[in-house]
């Protein structure tokens, strides 16, 4: 059954988003960008304490002591610390009359270490003054004001100054908090550009933010006027926005978005309580809940659940449903999408189903296929960036996803349905609810790949 409607599951997905694309509209997508020239060694010394054992590279033939070894670290000493601490004396002689060697544990001391570490440069952070959240913006009561907060990582060091560019006008701060009046009105956005300067002797990136300010009038009583403005910058501080919408550097609709494009504060808003017969199936076969009362415990012949089995699973398919829900809003405050779409691409790939299906190669909550893990990896960079490594080697994947051999990509496929498969015969049911639970943020990953995909970013 399931793979039946996989390539019609797909096509509703692709659909949706080219739906949420249509409502939400386009704006230009900004780039953050660096100045391109090299400041100052960003660096500091720290001084740390570690404990270094010492052990012995020991012969079994006569106990002759053949080299030693410090290592910082739990455990026996790894085999590329023995040969690069040991290598001339163990590899001198004719080894093929040795008949091996052991090694011996001597001592445990405390040590102090130097080690340099990397500190980033300067972010400049924007939020809004004196205004409340409101449906889909934020309402300022007065002329709205942007705030910009800089922070200085190093040591001894501070913000001289804050810049920032706003239509056309340029603002300067001398002190690490900036006040940005927004008094023109924007109804279709506006770029706005703000970077600091640092006592280290040079200036953070050049950040931006798409901005867009409506005056909302009251005729009648202008004193209860407003201001409804909406910020799309990776800088934001509050909330993140919806839909996409920062993706695509597009803002939502003034009167804002359809039930199945919000993201709810309350999981109880999430919750739903449809008949799930899919659902249903699978619970009753894999023992996690008895169809007490029914023939042949609530199963056909073929398998799928008897209208019987619905009914008397139906209090703990409702709760099933849910149990997912707390852990989607939290995925989607570092995720550009909402959180009711998330939700609802489970309904339709799995019934909220994270185990296997039978005769189809589509695994978790979200039915992850090959197609999908490829576009996971070829339009989700920071994903890439991050799970890569875990996989290949870290030169490897200096290399972006798509110019890797085919036998490298389809390697970290196969993880990322490992990642995906929470089957797993020794837990309770046969499946691992904590590794699902878990899942939630690799398809809400897969989604924000999705946008990228609709939006061509």
């Amino acid at each position: 059954m399931m793979n039946q409607h996989s390539k019609r599951k797909r096509f509703a997905i692709g659909y949706l988003l080219l739906i949420l694309i249509l409502l939400i509209g386009w704006e230009s997508v900004w780039v953050v960008s660096a100045d391109g020239e090299e400041g100052p060694d960003r660096t500091i010394t720290k001084t740390i304490e570690v404990l270094e054992h010492t052990w012995w590279v020991v012969q079994w033939s006569d106990n002759e002591i053949l080299c030693e070894l410090n290592a910082d670290h739990e455990g026996l000493p790894t085999g590329s610390e023995i040969y690069y601490r040991c290598e001339e004396a163990s590899t001198g002689g004719d080894t093929s009359k040795c008949s091996g060697l052991y090694l011996y544990y001597i001592s445990s001391q405390p040590e102090e270490r130097e080690i340099q570490e990397e500190l980033p440069a300067p972010e400049v952070w924007i939020s809004l003054r004196d205004c409340r959240q409101f449906l889909y913006g934020y309402r300022c009561f007065g002329a709205p004001v942007m705030q910009l907060m800089a922070e200085e990582p190093l040591p001894f060091e501070h913000i001289t100054a804050i810049h920032a560019e706003v239509g056309g006008e340029e603002y300067s701060c001398e002190t690490d908090i900036c006040i940005v009046p927004l008094t023109e009105e924007y109804p279709e956005g506006t770029t706005i550009e703000f970077w600091a300067e640092s006592s280290f002797g040079e200036e953070s990136e050049t950040f931006t933010a798409l901005v867009r300010t409506i005056l909302i009038e009251q005729i009648e009583k202008p004193s209860e006027s407003s201001w409804q403005v909406d910020v799309l910058s990776t800088q934001w501080q509050d909330d993140p926005p919806q839909a996409c919408s920062l993706t695509w550097g597009a803002f939502l609709p003034v009167e804002g978005l359809p039930g199945w494009l919000q993201t709810p504060e309350d999981p109880a808003d999430l919750a739903s309580d449809e008949p799930y017969e899919l659902l249903a199936g699978r619970l009753i076969c894999w023992g996690f809940v008895e169809a007490k009362g029914c023939p042949f415990d609530g199963l056909l012949a073929n398998g799928m659940v008897s209208n019987c089995g619905v009914e008397a699973t139906r209090a703990f398919v409702d709760d099933w449903q849910d149990r997912f829900d707390a852990r989607i809003l939290e995925v989607v405050q570092n995720v550009d999408a909402p959180a009711n779409l998330i939700k609802n691409v489970f309904a339709q790939e799995s019934q909220f189903w994270p185990g296997e299906f039978p005769n189809v190669s589509e695994y978790g909550l979200g039915q992850l296929n090959a197609e999908g893990g490829d576009a996971l990896l070829l339009l989700n960079n920071p994903f890439y960036q991050e799970f890569c490594p875990l996989v290949l080697s870290e030169e490897t994947c200096e290399d972006p996803y798509h110019e890797l051999d085919e036998d490298l990509q389809e390697l970290l496929r196969g993880a990322l349905t490992i990642q995906a498969n929470v089957t797993c015969p020794e837990c309770p049911g046969g499946i691992d609810l904590t590794q699902a639970e878990l899942s939630v943020d690799l398809f809400g990953q897969i989604l924000r790949a999705n946008c990228v995909q609709v939006g061509g970013g």
